[in-house]
């Protein structure tokens, strides 16, 4: 009786140890996806939106007749400046395809989910192992 009663106790601190590690861990995994998520926002997403509506929308007017400007010196600037964007917005595209910030923060939210669940079924089995110590003595 008193080496089962034993057993169950260290079965417990055993359970609440790792409980306490997989909520740590689940917390950092949560934290490092809130990261990189913000890092894809707004390194990736958000800059590579702007850039390629602005030199969409210079590509527009420079190419109406209608709204172009007519001096030919501010026509080549504005397509140059369409090449520019268009090469910077492209270069950023490489780079997070390189960096992969939407990926990690997607590999991380569905580590912490998975720690989450594992953190919820010993809590279950903890207060099982109690249940059947009350049970027994």
């Amino acid at each position: 009786q008193d080496d089962y009663a034993e057993q169950q106790e260290k079965q417990h601190a055993l359970l609440g140890d790792v409980a306490r590690l997989a909520s740590i861990t689940q917390l950092q995994h949560s934290l490092a996806a809130r990261y990189f998520q913000t890092r894809y926002m707004w390194f990736s997403l958000f800059p590579q939106s702007m850039l390629t509506f602005v030199s969409g929308v210079l590509a527009f007017v420079t190419g109406n007749d209608n709204m172009a400007p007519q001096d030919d010196t501010v026509r080549q600037r504005m397509l140059l400046a369409i090449g520019c964007l268009s090469l910077v917005a492209t270069f950023l595209n490489s780079l997070m395809s390189f960096l992969k910030y939407g990926t990690k923060s997607e590999m991380h939210s569905t580590v912490a989910r998975q720690l989450e669940k594992l953190d919820k079924y010993i809590h279950f089995r903890t207060l099982e192992i109690l249940s059947e110590s009350h049970v027994t003595l």
